[in-house]
């Protein structure tokens, strides 16, 4: 009787493990906009940071570019920094998210100083 307590206590220790892991952090496709990665992007559209991979910071830093030649008074995306790893940058991404952050950054800076 006890080997069987054991071995269900066991396997149900294990499950509790597996039900642990956050599925979302396996995904490779965070969402239809974003692959995950190591690059701290705040996106200004849609009001919110994502850890990203250098193919949407690559776009990001084009959009700039198009927007301070077109005069634009607002940036789609702000491109922040690169990590070491996607688990690095998450954990920044998560200390951003508890705080109220001015996000000037998605402002023209021609027409911030205005």
């Amino acid at each position: 009787m006890s080997k069987l307590l054991w071995i269900f206590l066991l396997f149900s220790s294990s499950l509790c493990a597996e039900d642990s892991l956050d599925i979302d952090q396996q995904k490779e496709r965070l969402s239809l906009k974003y692959t995950r990665g190591p690059y701290l992007l705040y996106d200004c559209v849609d009001k919110h940071w994502v850890c990203t991979d250098e193919r949407e910071m690559q776009s990001c830093e084009k959009s700039r570019q198009e927007s301070l030649l077109e005069r634009d008074q607002y940036f789609s995306c702000a491109y922040i920094e690169k990590f070491k790893n996607n688990k690095i940058c998450i954990e920044k991404q998560k200390w951003l998210t508890t705080f109220a952050v001015d996000i000037i950054f998605c402002l023209n800076p021609e027409i911030r100083n205005v």
